[in-house]
């Protein structure tokens, strides 16, 4: 019979594996032990005692409720599925492992202190241009920061066998070129996959 939830009803449940929920609610559901709004479009929140260190957002998601992953500090990993629009207030706050994110591209609102105490968060990756990021709805605590980089990277263009990426990194803007064929000496040098082309998001890039 319970109508109304969100994350904040279960801040600071470090302990907290799984969430249940009774088949017959029609606001909420389970899906191993998350806590989901019953059409699936909102993720409320995931238990903080759970052991994974990975999390994959399940494709339908377009929301992330304020303080869904509050205080998870086992989750090195977060996976935020491209129909994600919104993130909630303090969405993230205490992921204290999580050491990168990339936001999608479509997200258009994130709320305050969505990454605040992640005391290990090096960088977030918005695969979008400068413009495009400046028009999401967000507080001030987002300007570029020395807590973490945030890098936007605009369209790849690619011509005889190089790539160039125009990049907004920590405020800062340059053009890279890089041989296409030294992509794998890239990925391992800056920890990231082929297919994401995020080796021109380095330390030394500004």
């Amino acid at each position: 019979s319970v109508k109304s939830l969100d994350g904040y009803t279960f801040m600071d449940c470090t302990s907290l594996t799984e969430i249940l929920v009774d088949q017959a609610n029609t606001s909420y559901k389970s899906v191993d032990g998350v806590l989901y709004s019953k059409d699936g479009k909102t993720i409320v929140k995931y238990p903080a005692g759970k052991n994974a260190t990975s999390f994959e957002i399940p494709v339908g998601v377009t929301s992330i409720d304020g303080a869904a992953f509050s205080s998870c500090a086992k989750l090195t990993g977060i996976t935020i599925p491209e129909g994600v629009t919104n993130i909630g207030t303090s969405a993230f706050a205490g992921c204290s492992s999580l050491t990168s994110i990339t936001l999608p591209s479509g997200v258009r609102s994130i709320g305050e202190n969505a990454f605040s105490n992640c005391s290990s968060l090096a960088k977030i990756i918005y695969p979008n241009t400068e413009a495009q990021w400046n028009a999401i709805t967000k507080d001030e605590s987002w300007e570029p920061n020395s807590t973490y980089s945030l890098i936007c990277i605009s369209t790849l263009v690619t011509f005889d066998g190089y790539f160039a990426r125009t990049v907004f990194y920590n405020g800062l803007r340059s053009q890279y070129t890089l041989d296409l064929k030294a992509l794998a000496d890239l990925e391992k040098d800056y920890d990231i996959e082929i297919g994401m082309l995020m080796a021109i998001a380095g330390e030394d890039s500004a």
